[in-house]
Formats: C-alpha cells, sequence, structure tokens
C-alpha cells in the first residue's frame, strides 16, 4: 500500500491541479480568493473542487483508491484502513509543484489478531506541463487559451563578454541575429539566410582573404575571439585584408566560441556580446521563474500579483496572437503586467523588438534582469 501510495498519489495530485484549472475555464470564474490550495487539496482527496465533482478525477481520487484498496485487502483476508491525515501544496520553479501529503495506515489480521501501523509521508513533485493557464483564459473572457510549458533557460538575457576592439559603420551601434558558430574557424560556404546571423569564429585571420572579403560581408555582423584590431575606419583587418564591407565586427571577446551556443539570438552592442533569450520565449509563450509573477494558485484566483505562495511564474504575451480586442503594444509584455495595464516606463530590447517591433518591456524588469543595455526608444 505504502509504494501504490506514491504512483497513485501522484497520478491524483496531477489530476486534481488540471481539474481545478479546467473547473476555472468551464465556469469562466476564478477560484474564491485564498481558496486554491484547499480546493486542490479537496479535489486529491473526494474529486470535487469548489463543491462541484470533477469528471478528471472521477475513480482517480483519495477516496476512490482508498475503496478499491479496502476492497482488495477484505479478499485477502485483512481489515485496511487508510486515513488522509492532511497535505500542503505550494509552487515550485515553472511548471511544477510540490504536494506533500501524510496517510495513516492500519492493517488487521482476524484471524491471527496481528496488526500493523504506520503513518506515512508522500512528497510529490508534480508537474503541470500542458494544462491551460487559466489566468489568461480569464483576461481573455475564455477567447484566448495558452498552456503551461517551461522555458529552458534561466536568464533571459546575458552578457557573455566584451571585446577589445569594435567597430559599427551603422549609427545605432548594435546589431543582432541567430549565432553562427565556428569554433575551429571552419567553412561558411554553406550558411544560408546570412543577413539575419551573426557569425562568430575562433580567428578571423585564420580565414582566406577572399572568404574575409567576399563572404564575411553578407553577415549581419562578425565576432571573432581572438583579438584582430580592425582599422577605426573599418577599411582592413589582419594588416591588409579589406573588411569595408563588415558592417558590425566585435574581436576578442575571450572563450565566445565555447559560451554561446549555435542558433542563439545574439547581440552585439558596443563591445559587448548578448545572448538573448526573450525572442525565442516569446515565441514558444513558456514560463519562467519571476519574483512579481503570479503563482499557479494565483492564477487559479485570477491574481495578477504574486502573493508568496511559493515561487511565481511569468510567461511573455504574444500581443498579435491575442484576440484583436485585447492587443495593446502600449504595454510590457510580461503576462500580468500586461493585463494589469500599470506599466508607464517602457523600452524596446535588442534582439527582440527589431524583430517583433510590438514587443516591449517595463522598467522594473529591465532593472530586475539587469538588461539596461539591451533597452532602446
Amino acid at each position: 500500500m505504502e509504494h501504490d501510495l506514491e504512483r497513485a498519489g501522484r497520478i491524483t495530485a496531477t489530476r486534481a491541479f488540471s481539474a481545478a484549472a479546467n473547473h476555472v475555464a468551464v465556469n469562466e470564474t476564478p477560484l474564491a480568493e485564498g481558496t486554491a490550495e484547499d480546493e486542490v487539496i479537496t479535489g486529491f482527496r473526494n474529486g470535487t473542487i469548489a463543491g462541484t465533482e470533477q469528471l478528471l478525477l472521477n475513480e482517480t481520487s483519495f477516496d476512490d483508491w482508498n475503496d478499491r484498496v479496502q476492497s482488495l485487502t477484505r479478499d485477502a483476508g485483512w481489515d485496511l484502513d487508510v486515513r488522509f491525515v492532511g497535505a500542503s501544496t505550494a509552487s515550485e520553479e515553472p511548471v511544477t509543484v510540490s504536494f506533500d501529503a501524510r496517510f495513516n495506515l492500519s492493517l488487521y489480521h482476524p484471524p491471527s489478531r496481528t496488526s500493523f501501523e504506520r503513518t506515512v509521508d508522500r512528497n510529490y513533485t508534480v508537474s503541470i506541463m500542458n494544462v491551460t493557464d487559466p489566468l489568461l483564459f480569464l483576461e481573455t473572457d475564455g477567447q484566448y487559451a495558452q498552456v503551461f510549458t517551461a522555458c529552458p533557460t534561466t536568464e533571459r538575457a546575458e552578457k557573455l563578454g566584451e571585446g577589445t576592439d569594435y567597430h559599427y559603420d551603422t549609427g545605432e551601434s548594435w546589431t543582432s541575429g541567430r549565432s553562427v558558430v565556428r569554433p575551429d574557424n571552419e567553412d561558411v560556404d554553406t550558411v544560408e539566410d546570412r543577413d539575419e546571423k551573426i557569425l562568430v569564429v575562433e580567428d578571423i585571420c585564420a580565414f582566406d582573404e577572399s572568404t574575409v572579403e567576399d563572404e564575411f560581408p553578407d553577415f549581419n555582423g562578425v565576432i571573432s575571439e581572438t583579438e584582430r584590431p580592425m582599422e577605426n575606419d573599418g577599411s582592413t583587418v589582419c594588416d591588409d585584408v579589406d573588411s569595408s564591407g563588415i558592417d558590425a565586427y566585435i574581436s576578442g571577446v575571450d572563450t565566445i566560441t565555447e559560451t554561446l551556443p549555435a542558433d542563439t539570438m545574439t547581440v552585439m552592442t558596443g563591445e559587448a556580446t548578448w545572448r538573448n533569450n526573450i525572442l525565442d520565449e516569446v515565441g514558444s509563450t513558456c514560463y519562467f521563474a519571476n519574483d512579481g509573477g503570479p503563482t499557479i494558485f494565483d492564477r487559479l484566483e485570477g491574481k495578477l500579483s504574486s502573493s508568496e505562495r511559493g515561487t511565481g511564474w511569468s510567461a511573455f504575451v504574444n500581443i498579435p496572437d491575442l484576440p484583436a480586442a485585447y492587443q495593446d503594444t502600449s504595454r510590457s509584455a510580461v503576462d500580468h503586467v500586461y493585463f494589469s495595464d500599470d506599466s508607464t516606463d517602457n523600452s524596446k530590447i535588442k534582439g527582440v523588438s527589431d524583430h517583433h517591433e510590438w514587443f516591449e518591456l517595463d522598467q522594473d524588469h529591465i532593472d530586475a534582469w539587469a538588461i539596461n543595455d539591451l533597452a532602446y526608444d
């Protein structure tokens, strides 16, 4: 019974969260304030959310499991009593929730008058991947649904290093594109869509002069890990190789071919190289940990701010995907900030807004993520 509680309890806890989100969606009404944890626990125990039986928990609640195992033990000549003592639950890293439950087990064998008693604690880590976010559903009056998925990285953007030399032929002194990484200075002749990409090589001077002059200018920018200064006017590099066609260039960025993965949105700004994950996160609408973001319980209650019930979550709103009546490009794209409409100081972000012109981010998150170098008007 102890062993089966591990398997059955995890399944039931997962379904309890799904049932709670489904209850909110079906009724288009949030759970009462401060009740989300209790409702999920009640769903786990007897299959009801807000006093309503849930189809997702039919025959899978703890009470249902208890009835089955008691029947099985009676057939084997034993009397079993499993009592649900209580549980607690908390929001964890996206998109997981802890669910800790305690049970009292009592087993009695009438013929031998033998009995066993034990208290069992089960600590479940529950994934709610692909469960519909109730908050976005409520905020769009049931017209838009988005499921929970976890972002693959912990940082929205990070500076990977600064070079010792840089040159831009553009007045803005920055550019962005997907990274093409050549740690061993391999050929670049098979790379397509070069005007959308940043070429990152170990040493620009290891390439043939014709490659630097004819192929490197096709890229949106070039980064050389080895320090290779370019003339101030951008005319030559590697002593006398014509580099006049290269519009954005940084050299001397230590270990960049090791720290920058291929096909990553890369920002060259001044002498610095940044990895920017936000563009991909906008496209996937994944969720990331955020101190100001609503927890899963806040979302079930329709709250647009964290009530400190564990780790808060946020996702970026892909504004063009929303129903027309809910699109407002003047707002920050962080979901709970967007729908609360309380951001008044927003900026565009390098590596995102130049690909999605509607994308803006509020200053609070720019400061919190230390990405002021990526912000622009």
